[in-house]
């Protein structure tokens, strides 16, 4: 799955959805986009408290959110890119 990835390092499955996630500061818009992060980590982990957050600091994802929640290596789901161990969640998002 595109933007999926594991940090076995962390123990974290997070997703960066491909939209810029505020848009326009429509409350509508933003709520929607949420809902939306959260239900791409909860379909793999069903019951998990999802942390979200804007990345300020990256070449590659700055201004775009994250949607992550922890998890165990063997609940990690085979569409996630799995990271390797040099890499920590913020280190990756932060790259």
């Amino acid at each position: 799955m595109d933007r999926l990835y594991y940090c076995p390092t962390d123990e974290k499955l997070f997703y960066i959805p491909n939209n810029y996630t505020n848009g326009s500061g429509d409350a509508d818009f933003l709520i929607k986009n949420l809902q939306e992060g959260i239900a791409v980590i909860r379909q793999f982990l069903p019951n998990a408290k999802v942390s979200t957050n804007e990345i300020t600091k990256s070449s590659k994802y700055k201004y775009m959110w994250y949607f992550a929640a922890d998890c165990k290596p063997e609940n990690c789901p085979a569409e996630a890119f799995k990271l390797n161990n040099q890499w920590t969640m913020f280190r990756w998002l932060q790259n």
